[in-house]
């Protein structure tokens, strides 16, 4: 069985906002986003593009890894397999 690995990442060229906006939505659909806080697993390298990406792939995870499910992130998300 082949397992299909793809994931959901912020783009650099999202802006600060986009990438805040879409933290929020992520952490209030996934209810814990302690990964990313201090402390958390996820929390270092401390940008929002990286705990953007951490809570859009894990919102996308959680919600079946469609491509449409990364795209509803406000399109500041791009998907990726390998």
């Amino acid at each position: 069985m082949i397992e299909n690995k793809t994931w959901c990442a912020a783009k650099p060229s999202a802006t600060d906002s986009e990438l805040s906006a879409n933290i929020q939505f992520a952490c209030n659909q996934l209810k814990d986003c302690r990964v990313i806080q201090e402390g958390g697993s996820s929390y270092d390298p401390n940008s929002l593009i990286n705990h953007a990406s951490v809570v859009m792939n894990l919102y996308y995870k959680v919600v079946g890894q469609n491509s449409w499910n990364c795209d509803r992130l406000q399109r500041i998300c791009s998907h990726h397999s390998d």
